[in-house]
């Protein structure tokens, strides 16, 4: 049986090193097991930066507690259909990706889709061609997977997301129910033809 998770780590650094001439000092890990405990901390890191400013904090910290448990993280690590990934600049940790393939997908896409589930940096990092580079490598990996398409959800209230992904050639196709805690939000899902 084949290693997807082991596979799709692979190909992903192999393809990211030969297309990074054109930026210095950036670099792609692939997380293991032993990455556990790092990746939980950037995971709350980020989720918080990006939205704890705009939340229910009771929600909110339901939502870290549940999302960023460290035994949860620790399983989606060994999950063969998932890939995690941190984003260095000049050695530093500036975000992570995380994609998902076949029946790791949070909703029934097809064999043809790659999901981009988490794509996060932190706000240090914001406003330097990062998240560019985070898409275009899921695109590449995409590519190299034999998927045709690549999908992502984005909370309709975060206009400068939603921006970027159509800036990038994301189109709206649908949304579905996102939890923070109790609290239903909506996310709009949004699809690249790769």
């Amino acid at each position: 049986m084949l290693n997807v998770s082991r596979s799709l780590n692979s190909d992903f650094n192999i393809i990211f090193k030969t297309n990074l001439k054109f930026m210095e000092g950036i670099a792609f890990q692939a997380c293991t097991i032993n990455d556990c405990n790092v990746l939980t901390q950037i995971g709350i890191r980020t989720f918080r930066e990006a939205y704890e400013p705009v939340e229910d904090p009771v929600q909110f910290q339901i939502y870290i507690d549940e999302a960023y448990d460290e035994d949860k993280i620790s399983l989606e690590l060994q999950n063969p259909e998932s890939g995690h990934f941190f984003l260095k600049k000049e050695n530093e940790i500036a975000g992570y990706l995380k994609v998902n393939i076949g029946e790791s997908q949070t909703e029934e896409m097809g064999e043809e889709y790659l999901e981009v589930q988490r794509i996060y940096l932190l706000k240090k990092f914001y406003r330097q061609g990062l998240g560019t580079v985070l898409i275009q490598k899921a695109i590449e990996l995409a590519k190299q997977k034999g998927k045709t398409k690549i999908w992502l959800g984005v909370w309709e209230e975060n206009h400068r997301a939603l921006s970027f992904y159509r800036n990038m050639g994301f189109v709206k196709t649908g949304s579905h129910a996102f939890f923070v805690g109790n609290m239903e939000e909506i996310d709009f899902i949004m699809e690249l033809e790769v």
